[in-house]
């Protein structure tokens, strides 16, 4: 199985990496928010790992689970065990925390990928580890998702069908992230807790499955017009009453 590159990406990928480095660098350049590169990772995620998949099951008609677990272990598991065992070793004979327990509580939690549900429940300051939170977000979509699309392609077959679903999802997600606010929910707990942070990765996972039959070419036209037609619309109605909250939703 071989998925063509899509270059266009790359440079997507690095404007994210770019918006969370300078926000977490004392706001430079005037950036001092970064979620919206990470709500970018989270898209490119699901569109990457979805046009996989859908190669994947085009060539034989399923979906090895042992082979995508299987990678994506060997992708994220070697950076995250010397970052834990680094910093770890930092935190234990440096004593930079408060919490003296950091590394070794704090160590199965980050090697299970539910850093987010730490940082929700606020149990732990994540410290060093507070990056991983996202992390964890992405590696609990993994888990389900491949299951989840091979049973939807298989019943339901069309793909526009599986898309309209997805998107039905995530209107539900933003409906909860906003009953949840309105609720006086804590910043942190709808910033961290999966369900309320799946909704970008639903966007990539529509995003591949609309263009699944498309050149790689056009496939990138495609992305870059929807992403100019995003920001058209969001500074169209920056002075709207309600901009400020659907401008957090598709920035």
């Amino acid at each position: 199985m071989r998925v063509e590159r899509i270059r266009a990406l790359d440079g997507l990928r690095g404007v994210a990496v770019s918006l969370v480095m300078c926000a977490h660098y004392y706001g430079l350049l005037g950036v001092k928010n970064g979620g919206r590169g990470v709500d970018i990772f989270f898209v490119l995620s699901g569109f990457l790992i979805t046009r996989i998949l859908l190669s994947e099951f085009d060539i034989s008609s399923s979906i090895s689970f042992r082979r995508f677990y299987a990678r994506r272990a060997l992708r994220l598991l070697p950076a995250l065990v010397v970052c834990v065992l680094l910093f770890g070793a930092v935190d234990f004979f440096v004593a930079q925390t408060n919490n003296h327990n950091l590394p070794r509580s704090m160590g199965v939690a980050l090697l299970l990928y539910l850093s987010n549900w730490v940082r929700a429940f606020q149990l732990w300051n994540l410290a060093e580890f507070g990056h991983t939170w996202s992390l964890a977000i992405e590696d609990q979509f993994y888990l389900v998702w491949p299951l989840l699309l091979l049973l939807a392609l298989r019943f339901l077959r069309s793909r526009a069908s599986i898309a309209a679903l997805l998107f039905m999802a995530f209107i539900l997600v933003e409906i909860n992230r906003y009953a949840a606010i309105s609720a006086g929910e804590s910043r942190i707990w709808t910033e961290a807790a999966t369900q309320f942070r799946i909704d970008g990765l639903l966007l990539g996972a529509i995003a591949a499955l609309l263009c699944d039959r498309l050149s790689p070419n056009r496939t990138s036209r495609i992305l870059g017009i929807a992403a100019g037609a995003i920001l058209i619309f969001c500074f169209s109605v920056k002075a709207g009453v309600a901009s400020a909250f659907w401008l957090q939703v598709l920035v």
